[in-house]
């Protein structure tokens, strides 16, 4: 039988890839870890480089979702003490409407009214944060200002109509602001709340009727009741993402950990048949030329 002239090369690049599996097998005992780069393995790798990106993107969102649910909860509480404040108009109205009134009786009510009125403004400019929660995508200012040189007071609106909203992971969307033109006055053909308070105060100052204005807050009552309604919805779908995102993220580190995470069993099995493998190795080489093989070594 001819001898293999490479047997010594080929018996020396044995040795070296069996010591350099007994190494990873001793770091991946070490660290828990069986996969830290592509090299290890290109499919575990990038499937890990997926969960930490939509680990990433539901991290991102329950951190921005505190601030929105947050802010959300103001604008239904805001809403909340905007409908006491119409009730105890309507309350005072009605009242007016239902008698004769002395000149002392006017005067009350025009107060009470213009007290509620200047309440639901001060509810209206509300903010959160700093921007106003009323005022579309015009958070920087004010959103409503009252003019009192005209008669009945004139109402202006200076935000926008835009609705605000905000993704979730789950692909959707959801409305986090109600623009204040749909329901304390503007150009957005709402309830125009302050508008009707207004109206009301100047049917007692120039004692006109006021049954039609009362009617009307009552119509308002209800329209602000049906979007309080439906903003609720919208303030407990994102609550519900919040929750789903937290537990997603749980979910998915769990699937990366078992993705990544080390066998101890299974490493310490391939490292003991690695060492095995390496004194075989070793008693051959012993078994050789040892000049030539220790030449060769240096």
């Amino acid at each position: 039988m001819r001898a293999d002239p490479f047997f010594t090369q080929n018996t020396m690049v044995m040795l070296n890839q069996v010591k350099s599996t007994e190494q990873q097998l001793t770091e991946e005992l070490s660290s828990g870890v069986s996969v830290t780069s592509l090299s290890d393995n290109p499919s575990a790798a990038a499937q890990d480089s997926l969960l930490a990106a939509e680990m990433s993107a539901d991290a991102s969102f329950t951190q921005s979702a505190a601030t929105t649910v947050g802010k959300m909860q103001v604008v239904d509480s805001t809403l909340g003490s905007v409908a006491e404040q119409l009730t105890q108009a309507i309350s005072v109205a009605t009242e007016g409407n239902n008698g004769t009134l002395t000149a002392a009786d006017e005067s009350s009510i025009i107060a009470q009214l213009t007290s509620i009125q200047s309440q639901v403004l001060g509810l209206a400019n509300t903010s959160y944060q700093g921007q106003a929660l009323f005022a579309g995508s015009k958070t920087g200012g004010a959103p409503f200002t009252l003019d009192h040189s005209t008669s009945p007071a004139t109402v202006t609106y200076n935000g926008d109509g835009e609705v605000l909203s905000d993704a979730t992971p789950s692909g959707g969307t959801v409305q986090t602001a109600i623009p204040g033109d749909r329901l304390f006055g503007g150009n957005g053909g709402g309830a125009n709340l302050l508008g009707i308070l207004s109206n009301l105060i100047y049917d007692f100052s120039s004692n006109t009727s006021a049954v039609a204005d009362t009617e009307a807050l009552s119509t308002g009552l209800s329209q602000l009741g049906a979007i309080r309604a439906q903003f609720d919805g919208a303030l407990n779908q994102m609550q519900s993402q919040d929750t789903y995102s937290q537990n997603q993220q749980v979910q998915l580190q769990s699937s990366e950990d078992t993705l990544v995470q080390d066998n101890p069993a299974q490493t310490a099995t391939a490292l003991s048949n690695a060492e095995v493998q390496q004194n075989a190795l070793f008693s051959v080489i012993a078994a050789m030329n040892k000049s030539n093989l220790f030449n060769y070594l240096k």
